[in-house]
């Protein structure tokens, strides 16, 4: 099992210390085009069932799948994130999700490109922006992902505590 192929979020610190040897994976994948396992999140819940969740529940349908996952696709193909929206609400089935699992995947290996990044970040600042006060808003794009994602835990938004993009946009806002 690749497990570096999934968001870190969806692991306990204790699971995600013990999965520490799958880091070799990353250089198959990276250096050979190897994709990841398609059956990740049914692995990951045979092999965790027993231990606290991490702060993204394992998806059990498409819905939940794609919840998780929008602001990360929105931020690197607005053009794919506008077909599996409404593609999600109108199918939930095993196929569907184990499609979804590897695309997102897949697209989620690519960097977003920062006017992309941006709008994503703004559609998530939408939540949070009732509990910030106007003088403390700043253009900064690390700002702004590090506030979103302060305030969706002092404020407990679940919809972006359960988001990926937490902590995979994180890695492109800078700092």
């Amino acid at each position: 099992m690749r497990v570096w192929d999934v968001n870190p979020g969806y692991l306990n610190r204790q699971s995600l210390l013990a999965e520490h040897r799958e880091i070799h994976a990353i250089f198959s994948i990276i250096t050979k085009g190897k994709k990841g396992y398609s059956r990740q999140f049914d692995i990951l819940r045979g092999k965790y069932s027993d231990r606290e969740q991490g702060r993204i529940p394992l998806p059990v349908n498409c819905q939940q799948l794609w919840a998780q996952h929008k602001y990360s696709v929105m931020a690197r193909d607005p053009g794919y994130y506008k077909i599996v929206g409404p593609l999600v609400s109108a199918n939930d089935n095993k196929e569907l999700f184990t499609r979804l699992a590897v695309e997102f995947i897949e697209l989620l290996l690519k960097p977003p490109p920062q006017g992309r990044l941006l709008n994503a970040v703004q559609h998530m600042w939408g939540y949070i922006s009732p509990f910030i006060s106007q003088s403390e808003t700043r253009a900064d794009l690390h700002w702004l992902m590090e506030t979103i994602r302060r305030a969706s835990f002092t404020h407990r938004i679940t919809y972006l505590m359960q988001s990926t993009a937490l902590s995979d946009l994180a890695l492109y806002t800078g700092k």
